[in-house]
């Protein structure tokens, strides 16, 4: 296939017209001539595509207390030395105020037992459904906005493993504290467990 562009004069080629005015004609012409001649390039190449929406999966996660969960750990009388190296540290303060802090109050309640909502990532949201589908010999291409983060990436692994056909465009090992995972089937889920702590 063959396509051959020119560029459209306007009809008005009135004096008035300037020369801005006219360029921008003719990179509009051109402009639109592209988007067709892309999308009549990519129509068959997504005929096929099945297009599925999932709802998000968002759910509250109980965090204890800091203040109860380190002592159990350091006792009453190292937990201000604790607290102390802990507030050395810029990164984990950071992380404790993302976890900790009330969303309404904006104070950081390290006393308190909270409630949390944890996300089941968009990569794990498609791959649960796959595996409830029970369409193991599909080959699926995951393309989402961003990489992976690490224990998407391990349990996306882990299906490999188990014989599934996954792609991803890769991680960026990080971890995320809001993480968590579908809910498929309990050996499922175990076994992926085992595979991503051991």
């Amino acid at each position: 296939m063959t396509w051959q562009f020119a560029i459209i004069e306007p009809l008005d080629t009135d004096e008035k017209l300037k020369d801005i005015d006219r360029l921008s004609c003719n990179l509009a012409t051109i402009h639109a001539k592209d988007k067709e001649a892309t999308a009549s390039i990519f129509k068959d190449f997504f005929s096929d595509a099945e297009l599925i929406r999932l709802e998000p999966d968002i759910s509250d996660q109980f965090v204890l207390s800091w203040k109860s969960t380190v002592k159990q750990f350091t006792g009453n009388d190292e937990y201000e030395k604790f607290m102390d190296r802990c507030n050395s540290k810029p990164e984990l303060v950071e992380r404790m105020n993302k976890i900790y802090t009330d969303k309404t109050t904006k104070k950081l309640e390290l006393d308190n037992d909270l409630t949390r909502q944890i996300y089941l990532h968009a990569e794990l949201n498609i791959l649960a459904s796959v595996i409830r589908q029970k369409k193991k010999e599909s080959r699926i291409f995951i393309g989402i906005s961003k990489r992976c983060c690490y224990l998407c990436e391990l349990y996306i692994n882990f299906l490999r493993l188990k014989g599934y056909s996954i792609f991803i465009n890769g991680g960026h090992k990080k971890i995320y504290s809001a993480w968590k995972l579908p809910l498929v089937e309990d050996n499922f889920n175990i076994g992926s467990l085992d595979y991503t702590v051991y």
